[in-house]
């Protein structure tokens, strides 16, 4: 039986990189069993800025690797 503690919720998401520079290019990798997602994506400083969104973004599931949750 798999023991998936990574996984519990409807969505499970994470950027590539903890920081990206103003103007780049993120990747956002994202697993759900929901045919489509809203994304928002926001710039944490001194306040929380919106820098793009997106509603109907496409999806599909990805089953995490066995070791996910290995510290």
């Amino acid at each position: 039986m798999h023991d998936d503690l990574t996984f519990f919720d409807e969505i499970e998401a994470y950027c590539g990189r903890l920081s990206y520079r103003p103007g780049g290019v993120a990747q956002l990798h994202v697993s759900t069993r929901h045919a489509h997602v809203d994304v928002v994506v926001e710039r944490w400083g001194a306040e929380r800025e919106t820098v793009w969104s997106a509603d109907g973004v496409a999806a599909t599931f990805t089953p995490p690797p066995d070791d996910a949750d290995s510290a």
